[in-house]
């Protein structure tokens, strides 16, 4: 009796789709690493649900490379080291990318390979199933793995919440840290008391936009923060406006308490010079870790492949400093201040991914100056700015808008929005006037109350909005 074969074409195949599964990968390829979709594929599709051994392997390394990261064609085949050849090279990941029809359409791929999936997994279940039965199972048994298999098809994606349990060790050990000031836990101080006293300092993770009009102290309260925190950790600032020069003479103007316009001119006191020495004595050795990039119009995704290279060049950061937005090239969007929401999401992803704090000065629009109490509506584009920030503060200078102040080399720093807690004080920092110009101190809540209450009282002004 001869055997019944089939055909070779006759050979039922697994439900599947070569296809869709290529055209998840070559989308991936191909979109910024920053496009939502990206996260949203992570979120639908798990490496199991590609039938394709090659696809399932590739599809795991972008994974394990994150949504956040650059995957592309080098850092795929990177990744995958010697099991490069077995997916079919690097001539297969070109022409994944090459051939895809449209990576506008990856969600529709997705479902078409998580429901092929599901297609082979409902085989599977109806095999075991007939396959238990013969093995002498009782009904109850199988029904309940038939039960517990089909509910488990209903969670078709890789997404799943964790519970709050999961946390309490690591939340036990914060507290410890926080117990002992550690700055991971605490904050970074700022060198700025009063801020320091309500918000503990700069946390990792935050987004701080600080915003005022030229010449009232944006500059000013950076490096004085800057200069702080780079005597504990490394700090990166980002200056699209300055020359490397003009942020030197910034440095050691603020840092050493010497008179700008001297540094201007070159006519330093015998005390200046020494000052000066000793800031450039403290750079040298390391006393302040400050790191600058003077490239202008930078993309944010040009920011954050710089700050992760320079976090994996010189360890962990304390602070990264972005000056400031308005120079920085705007991404593709129908509105400016939705390129603006786009830039402001972006870094608060950063800082989140790279757990440190960043900086974002921006400029205040020309009715602050007349303004008698700053707020978000002084910011273009606040309502993006304002959902992204943790923290949004302002600055000041009195001086600027009237010569005559009584309050003549103070600078103030205004909270307007807070996330975490309570920040309603002012901050006023003051230049010590002596012989070289001076340099700059905290001024005490009492003390400046007090400047302020003298200064309302010869405008022959309301006192009532002076907080004591």
């Amino acid at each position: 009796m001869m055997a019944n074969t089939k055909p070779v074409e006759h050979l039922r195949v697994p439900p599947q789709s070569m296809e869709a599964e290529q055209s998840i990968l070559g989308a991936i390829l191909m979109v910024d690493t920053a496009d939502r979709r990206v996260r949203e594929v992570f979120d639908m599709i798990r490496p199991e649900m590609f039938y394709n051994a090659s696809n399932r392997m590739i599809f795991t390394v972008m994974v394990n490379i994150g949504a956040m990261n650059d995957i592309d064609v080098i850092t795929v085949s990177d990744a995958l080291g010697e099991d490069l050849e077995e997916v079919g090279g690097i001539a297969y990941l070109g022409n994944l990318a090459k051939n895809t029809p449209s990576a506008s359409n990856v969600l529709a791929y997705c479902e078409i390979v998580a429901e092929r999936y599901q297609e082979r997994e409902v085989q599977r279940i109806g095999s075991e199933m007939v396959e238990q039965i013969f093995e002498g199972q009782s009904v109850a048994d199988v029904t309940q793995f038939v039960e517990r298999n089909i509910n488990s098809l209903e969670a078709t994606g890789s997404y799943e919440p964790t519970h709050i349990n999961t946390q309490i060790g690591d939340w036990v050990d914060i507290m410890h840290a926080r117990c002992k000031n550690d700055p991971d836990a605490v904050g970074y101080k700022t060198g700025i008391k009063t801020l320091d006293d309500q918000i503990g300092g700069f946390k990792p993770g935050w987004l701080i936009t600080l915003g005022g009009r030229p010449s009232h102290g944006k500059t000013l309260f950076t490096q004085i923060i800057n200069g702080c925190i780079a005597q504990h950790l490394p700090t990166l600032f980002f200056s699209m406006e300055m020359s490397a020069q003009e942020i030197m003479d910034r440095y050691v103007g603020v840092l050493g308490g010497v008179d700008p316009k001297n540094l201007q001119l070159g006519a330093l006191t015998d005390l200046e010079w020494g000052r000066a020495n000793q800031v450039i004595h403290a750079i040298k050795n390391n006393g302040y870790q400050i790191y600058y990039d003077e490239t202008p119009a930078l993309a944010l995704q040009q920011i954050a492949s710089r700050v992760k290279a320079a976090i994996k060049r010189n360890g962990k950061h304390g602070l990264i400093t972005v000056d400031y937005l308005g120079l920085m090239q705007k991404p593709k969007a129908e509105r400016d201040d939705l390129a603006i929401g786009a830039i402001t999401r972006g870094l608060k992803q950063l800082a989140k991914e790279v757990n440190v704090p960043i900086l974002l000065l921006t400029q205040a629009n020309r009715e602050a100056d007349t303004a008698a109490h700053l707020a978000m509506k002084h910011l273009y584009g606040s309502s993006a700015i304002e959902a992204d920030s943790d923290l949004v503060l302002f600055t000041e200078c009195p001086e600027v808008k009237d010569p005559e102040t009584i309050m003549k080399g103070v600078f103030k720093l205004i909270p307007a929005k807070f996330r975490h807690g309570r920040c309603t004080l002012t901050s006023y920092m003051k230049r010590r006037e002596d012989d070289c110009g001076g340099t700059y101190y905290c001024m005490d809540v009492q003390e400046a109350a007090a400047m302020e209450n003298e200064q309302e009282r010869r405008n022959n002004k309301p006192k009532s909005y002076v907080k004591k």
